[in-house]
């Protein structure tokens, strides 16, 4: 626990996320499917992806890996995400555009967002 107010701090909050998830990843894969975009196997991160009618974002955890190792690359419908020896596939929507990628990573946490076909952002 953190010093302020007894609050439990960011990183005992990640703590306590992935020690749930890991306590309970069974009954979420039944919950979910086991082709769902929330899930994760073995020391690959974790990940979250949402689309909206103009846009992809990906957010991947990547603590304590080498930022100058990530690689993206978007095609056939994935985003192909390799961080510091670990691959992540990602679905993404068809009409994602390929040379659109913009990233950046903040405390660990690398954000991913592509435009969709259409968009004028």
């Amino acid at each position: 626990m953190s010093e302020d107010k007894g609050k439990p701090s960011v990183f005992d909050m990640v703590d306590s996320a992935v020690k749930a998830w890991q306590d309970n990843k069974d009954t979420i894969k039944s919950l979910v499917g086991e082709e769902s975009e929330y899930l994760t196997e073995g020391n690959d991160p974790l990940f979250e992806s949402h689309s909206t009618d103009n846009r992809v974002r990906i957010v991947a955890d990547v603590a304590g890996k080498d930022f100058e190792k990530i690689n993206i690359k978007v095609e056939d419908g994935k985003a192909q995400v390799k961080a510091g020896g670990n691959d992540i596939t990602v679905p993404v929507p068809e009409d994602t555009v390929e040379d659109s990628v913009s990233a950046m990573v903040n405390n660990g946490v690398l954000e991913i967002t592509m435009r969709r076909e259409g968009s004028d952002e």
